[in-house]
């Protein structure tokens, strides 16, 4: 099926979690219906992701079963449930980029980063994510890497292209991982 999920919440005035979910959402009312789609946001924006004990405490908040959060987070490819990677890559499968090899790009970066099956690298360092467009058709084929885009990658460029991120080495996996401890840390209080 094709069709989002038609999933509303009606809730008292505002959510009732743990204080840096109420940082993000401080103006995000809930006294009417609100697609449960921008209350997800919220928590990815938070977290980087959405995990299952803020999931749990957004469910009790918004008061709406868990099943039909998972089916919203689950249809719409921008919503993460495992932990990003510290750099994120994406790699365009557009039309034009798909033409011009945008698959090897992927599966040489899925092989040579060790990417498992939940699309982050072993190490951490990165994370891998397909997507559809990223409106750069004319550089084709089109690889980003965190917020810097890059176009007419071939296979060859990659190696030269992710140096740089994998020299800044252990302090930025070590504070990524902190923060990511942090932020489980705080879902896990909800």
């Amino acid at each position: 099926n094709d069709e989002p999920p038609q999933v509303e919440a009606k809730a008292a005035s505002s959510f009732p979690v743990a204080s840096n979910l109420e940082a993000n959402a401080a103006g995000y009312k809930l006294d009417q219906q609100v697609p449960v789609s921008g209350a997800l946001q919220e928590v990815q924006n938070s977290f980087g992701y959405l995990p299952e004990e803020a999931l749990d405490g957004l469910a009790q908040a918004l008061d709406v079963p868990l099943g039909q959060l998972f089916s919203v987070a689950t249809f719409y490819s921008f919503f993460r449930l495992n932990p990003p990677g510290a750099h994120h890559l994406q790699v365009c499968e557009g039309t034009a980029c798909h033409v011009l090899g945008a698959d090897r790009l992927s599966s040489k970066l899925a092989r040579d980063l060790k990417v498992g099956s939940e699309d982050v690298s072993e190490d951490r360092l990165f994370s891998l994510e397909k997507v559809r467009c990223l409106g750069c058709c004319s550089m084709a084929p089109v690889v980003r890497i965190d917020a810097q885009t890059f176009g007419r990658v071939r296979q060859q460029d990659l190696a030269k292209l992710l140096k740089p991120y994998q020299s800044e080495g252990t302090t930025v996996k070590i504070n990524r991982i902190e923060d990511l401890s942090r932020r489980a840390e705080a879902a896990r209080e909800l």
